[in-house]
């Protein structure tokens, strides 16, 4: 619950900017809980997951890298 609602997993990491936590922010602490309730009921589903790729392969799908501002500001500019 606390990290679909802050972004913050159990152990303290940020969850990646992905996340879409502000949505679900200003939850009530019910509804919350009736989510977390609905997925503990549904039965989890074995799907292969792509990745990860090697440095000749072509991702076909979003691909994000976080680091840090000093190294992201370091960068070439894109053409």
């Amino acid at each position: 619950m606390t990290a679909f609602t802050t972004g913050v997993r159990p152990d303290g990491r940020q969850l990646a900017p992905i996340m879409p936590w502000h949505a679900y922010a200003h939850l009530t602490p019910e509804d919350a809980k009736a989510i977390v309730a609905y997925l503990r009921s549904v039965q989890p589903i074995k799907n292969p997951v792509a990745g990860p790729f090697g440095p000749t392969e072509t991702p076909k799908g979003l691909v994000m890298v976080i680091m840090p501002g000093d190294v992201y500001a370091a960068m070439p500019k894109p053409k």
